[in-house]
């Protein structure tokens, strides 16, 4: 299958309530967090949900005992609005690296699909990193792709997502995005578990259909309904890092 364009390329920001509904679906089961609580021997304090988003991740760190705030940050206004209505937390609009002004110490900091904020850019990502451990005493936490972009989400971004890789198939263009990636998450980070398989899943096909059309387009649309799709396998990766003063 060629790549297609979007019709509303960049939607991902534009509206938070379908962003919510794609993010509700990536690893339903929590699969993911799952792994992340069982290697948490640490007293919490003011934990920080890093590129929060809608704020899904507040909703399960919210179930952990800890002491100080619970935080949110995130550099888009409408999702920090949309965040705010849901969650008892610290809703900061902000960049990555802007955390390091905040003015407190935290002992958790889990950022999921959000660390870094661009994983090609090698300087910008060493730079975010910086600004976590700023400000971080004891345990820095990501959850994202596995960096092998080997899982059928990946081949459906392939599909229908437009990036600057020049690739003649589904092959090379995996290829061509390893090569961009050095280190976990290009800044050193170190794999907890790199391969964790899970799934997108969303409720209905009609969900389905209206979310992955509005992010991936109306190609992918298609593709959804005459294929009656409503889950992707993915595979995922957990880096965990301490850092202490």
């Amino acid at each position: 299958m060629n790549k297609k364009p979007l019709i509303c390329k960049g939607n991902w920001y534009k509206n938070p309530v379908i962003y919510d509904f794609f993010s509700r679906a990536e690893d339903p089961d929590n699969v993911c967090f799952d792994i992340v609580t069982e290697n948490l021997k640490h007293q919490i304090v003011n934990p920080i949900d890093l590129a929060t988003g809608t704020g899904r991740m507040l909703g399960l760190l919210g179930h952990l005992p800890f002491a100080g705030k619970l935080y949110g940050v995130d550099k888009t206004k409408t999702m920090c609005d949309f965040a705010k209505n849901y969650y008892k937390a610290e809703i900061i609009n902000g960049t990555i690296e802007d955390i390091g002004s905040m003015g407190i110490e935290s002992s958790l900091i889990i950022s999921c699909f959000g660390f870094p904020s661009k994983v090609w850019n090698k300087e910008r990502a060493k730079k975010e990193y910086e600004a976590v451990k700023s400000i971080l005493n004891g345990v820095f936490i990501t959850i994202g792709w596995n960096e092998k972009f080997d899982c059928e989400l990946s081949k459906m971004w392939y599909n229908f997502v437009p990036d600057d890789i020049k690739a003649v198939n589904f092959k090379e263009w995996q290829q061509k995005k390893r090569e961009l990636i050095t280190t976990p998450r290009n800044c050193g980070l170190t794999w907890l578990k790199q391969d964790v398989e899970t799934v997108l899943r969303f409720s209905s096909l009609q969900e389905s259909a209206f979310v992955m059309g509005h992010l991936f387009g109306a190609y992918a649309m298609k593709y959804v309904i005459e294929n009656n799709k409503i889950e992707w396998q993915m595979k995922l990766g957990i880096t965990l890092d301490v850092c202490r003063k």
